[in-house]
């Protein structure tokens, strides 16, 4: 079973997108966390979560320039009360365009083996990291819309 996400994200070319999923600054940018990374097969990413307190680490399996990204996870780090992500589950990161006057962004986590409280505590991070990932490039329109209701100005 695999957790899958797809947005468009308008304006953004896949080179762009490419380099936000494998430049050191640019993961960290929109991760949110101290990240040590370099975008060579074979080499690991680290994202320090917690202050540094936890790491979480990919392998980089697969990259080809401006459409696919893959990563294996060797260190899962987002626990829930009845489990945690596995150790060698993948990660690939698919552009595609045009798409909405941008990239099709897809994301995609196999490996799972049962649809848990692990599962969907892991694809909510991914959805939540993906909108980051998408304001990061520019796109914030869901964002905007939203800043009346998390301001209490109006209601859903």
């Amino acid at each position: 079973m695999d957790i899958h996400h797809g947005m468009a994200v308008r304006a953004a070319d896949p080179e762009r997108l490419y380099k936000a999923l494998t430049r050191q600054e640019d993961l960290a940018a929109w991760m949110g966390v101290p990240t040590l990374a370099r975008s060579e097969v074979g080499s690991l990413i680290e994202f320090r979560i917690n202050q540094g307190k936890s790491i979480m680490q990919m392998e980089v399996i697969r990259l080809e320039p401006n459409s696919l990204v893959q990563w294996r996870q060797i260190q899962p780090i987002w626990e829930t009360g009845r489990g945690v992500s596995m150790p060698d589950q993948m990660i690939t990161w698919t552009l595609s365009t045009p798409f909405e006057s941008g990239t099709l962004v897809e994301f995609r986590m196999g490996g799972w083996l049962e649809d848990g409280e692990a599962y969907s505590s892991n694809s909510f991070k991914w959805a939540s990291l993906m909108l980051r990932l998408r304001v990061y490039m520019g796109d914030t329109r869901d964002v905007i819309d939203l800043i009346p209701f998390i301001s209490g100005n109006q209601s859903l």
